[in-house]
């Protein structure tokens, strides 16, 4: 079969994030109409809008893109990190999707005990503000891009000059019998 998608290593330290370049044509609303949603809760994401963690399990029109983080988490750890994928898959557990707008940002924090993690940017204006990770290794975001990474790696996103509209995921691993 073809790969669709082309791996590319970015080390950081002991660390290693994996970026996927995918191009993503889902038809994903996150929805402006809901941003008083984010009112709501205490989050690391300091945004205009954030939908609720579990969005994969109310709004349908993610199923494809769960099923293809979990496609992705499965091809890296096997071509990686020498995992079995007849052993080992990889599930979404957390889904979200934000939209930053002028000035908001992320604080610093990681996503243990998850696996790992991924980030869909639907969209991403030119002089948005990257995904930093370790405070040192900065990954500038574009259109369609979708990012993996180990869930213990500490990121945060600067406050954002341009808009960018992201799907977040967290995976944990599923060992099989």
């Amino acid at each position: 079969t073809k790969c669709l998608f082309d791996f590319r290593f970015i080390s950081s330290g002991l660390s290693v994030i994996i970026c996927i370049s995918v191009l993503l044509t889902f038809s994903i609303e996150i929805s402006p109409s809901m941003r008083t949603l984010s009112e709501y809760f205490v989050s690391n994401v300091k945004s205009v809008y954030m939908s609720p963690w579990v969005s994969h399990l109310i709004n349908p029109k993610l199923g494809p893109l769960c099923r293809l983080a979990e496609s992705l988490c499965s091809e890296a750890a096997k071509m990686h990190w020498n995992v079995d994928p007849k052993v080992v898959s990889f599930k979404v557990w957390n889904c979200w999707g934000a939209i930053y707008e002028t000035a908001d940002h992320m604080v610093s924090h990681s996503h243990f005990p998850s696996d790992l993690s991924c980030v869909a940017y639907l969209e991403a204006e030119k002089n948005c503000a990257p995904i930093v990770f370790d405070n040192h290794l900065q990954v500038n975001p574009v259109p369609g891009a979708f990012i993996v990474f180990p869930s213990i790696l500490f990121h945060h996103v600067p406050k954002t000059s341009g808009k960018r509209t992201i799907v977040a995921l967290n995976m944990h691993k599923e060992v099989k019998a």
